[in-house]
């Protein structure tokens, strides 16, 4: 994380989806689109370019449909999504379920967003249920909110520190979700 958000100029970073260990799914980087297919086994969210940001159940998201209407920044693959239309989604397919060191990216409105990540396996912390991270994303006023990758991947960086505990010091990254100052006279 430090690295390659220092080499991105970041002012924040957090873990990303860790899409590269996933071999189907949309795979949108920084307007960039490097692979189209379809994902039925994850819930998937997007980023678009006017701010908005937009998560999907497994198997309701068409990849061509979405291509089609143009504008996507950035796609998510690891999920769940934690909210629906505001609310906690208490019955999810979804097997991430027990306490675990947790990364979610929230939604409030075009442009905000809301960056957590909650420690745990240790024995002063065991981490946040998936329906808890879901409370939380709601209590921060998000109307929507993904669950990224966690585990050992779990990390907030900011003003060159890492602020939390990764559990075993962490992992190596590859892909990480950052913010960052555009350059003078670019706007996107």
């Amino acid at each position: 994380v430090k690295t390659i958000a220092k080499d991105s100029k970041a002012l924040l970073a957090m873990t990303g989806d860790y899409a590269s260990l996933l071999d189907a799914g949309l795979v949108v980087a920084n307007g960039t689109l490097y692979r189209k297919s379809e994902n039925r086994l994850r819930d998937n969210c997007l980023i678009l370019a006017n701010g908005e940001m937009h998560t999907y159940k497994r198997r309701e998201m068409d990849v061509n449909a979405v291509l089609e209407t143009g504008g996507i920044w950035h796609s998510f693959l690891f999920g769940p999504q934690l909210l629906e239309n505001g609310q906690v989604i208490t019955k999810s397919d979804s097997k991430i379920r027990q306490p675990n060191p947790r990364s979610a990216l929230g939604y409030i409105a075009p442009g905000h967003y809301v960056f957590v990540v909650a420690d745990g396996r240790s024995g002063k912390n065991r981490g946040l249920t998936r329906e808890a991270l879901s409370q939380v994303m709601k209590d921060l006023g998000c109307r929507a909110a993904y669950n990224l990758d966690g585990g050992q991947s779990a990390r907030l960086w900011f003003n060159g520190e890492i602020l939390n505990s990764p559990i075993k010091g962490g992992r190596r990254l590859k892909d990480i979700v950052i913010v960052a100052e555009l350059p003078a006279g670019k706007a996107e």
